[in-house]
């Protein structure tokens, strides 16, 4: 089924997977479950998916300028795309957890 226009899918104990999507706006999340995304991604979109205890599967074309923020609370965190390291932090976070990167990809550059 192709879809168009903006997409929000949520889930609880579920896994959510978005083939031949054709949107600029697509959310999806899930607490227990995978999120799977394999369509195109369109210019100046927003593209947001979630999981808190699951896996992420969104293939990005080398070829396409893309922002990248990501975070864990207290997992880990892979890709396929080199990540720049996190900068230490000068100052103590009494209450910061888990990881969060944000870095822009292009042309295999990041």
């Amino acid at each position: 089924m192709r879809v168009n226009g903006p997409v929000e899918v949520q889930t609880i104990n579920g896994d959510i997977q978005l083939v031949k999507v054709e949107s600029p706006n697509v959310d999806a999340s899930t607490v227990n479950g995978r999120v799977y995304f394999a369509s195109g991604y369109q210019p100046r979109g927003r593209y947001m998916f979630s999981s808190h205890n699951g896996k992420l599967i969104v293939p990005v074309p080398d070829d396409q300028l893309v922002k990248f923020s990501m975070s864990s609370f207290q997992g880990q965190i892979q890709s396929s795309v080199p990540m720049p390291k996190p900068k230490p932090s000068t100052a103590p976070r009494a209450h910061s957890r888990g990881l969060h990167y944000r870095f822009v990809w292009q042309d295999g550059v990041a």
